[in-house]
């Protein structure tokens, strides 16, 4: 049985400073997308993992968009968790520091390092953000066999996941930020992102079913 199926998520990133702080998702994997252990799984996992035993993804695409959090200065939670504006007697206009958001997708972890060193890696694509800019999207595909160079995925160790596990040769998508400068490092910066992969995925060995 093939199909596509949608996983959609938030993330909210606080750099500060000019090294970038990311977030990895799995490409193919839709038992936990969100490599942190913390998440859920594409809307209709749950359902067809009850009529078949394994799943394999053949490619996935992506899609993040980025908000700069506080148009007219920093922003800052109060006690009772509202967002609200500060404007201080102050004589300069608060600095609200720009950001590099990038996408990555590859077989091994992304490394630490400040986003120039980010964008010069393979397979990366990049946008910048400004108070005043509005919204940034990064989209992307990737097809499963262009990584690993096998041609027939279906069904194959290591390629494979279950209700209850994610294939054990993973490909990522990583979500990263970071400050595109780092003049005013007292000031707060807030960057929202959602992310939503859609995955071509293949279900197989079909669950003997009960009489009804």
């Amino acid at each position: 049985m093939r199909t596509k199926l949608r996983f959609s998520t938030r993330i909210d990133f606080s750099p500060s400073s000019t090294d970038v702080i990311q977030q990895a998702f799995r490409a193919n994997g839709m038992y936990d997308p969100n490599s942190t252990g913390v998440g859920h799984q594409p809307r209709g996992f749950d359902e067809f993992m009850k009529v078949y035993k394994t799943f394999t993804v053949l490619g996935s695409s992506i899609s993040v968009t980025y908000m700069y959090e506080g148009y007219n200065g920093p922003t800052q939670t109060s006690g009772a968790a509202n967002l609200t504006q500060n404007i201080g007697a102050v004589a300069d206009t608060p600095a609200l520091p720009p950001a590099v958001c990038g996408l990555p997708k590859g077989v091994d972890a992304l490394t630490a390092g400040a986003a120039e060193k980010q964008m010069e890696k393979d397979r990366t694509k990049w946008t910048f953000l400004t108070g005043v800019s509005g919204v940034s999207t990064l989209r992307d595909t990737l097809k499963v066999s262009d990584f690993y160079g096998k041609q027939k995925l279906v069904g194959s160790d290591g390629y494979t996941g279950a209700a209850n596990a994610d294939p054990a040769e993973q490909i990522l998508w990583q979500v990263w930020v970071g400050r595109g400068s780092n003049d005013y490092p007292d000031d707060t910066s807030k960057i929202t992102t959602y992310v939503t992969i859609e995955y071509d995925a293949v279900f197989t060995e079909p669950v003997q079913l009960t009489a009804s």
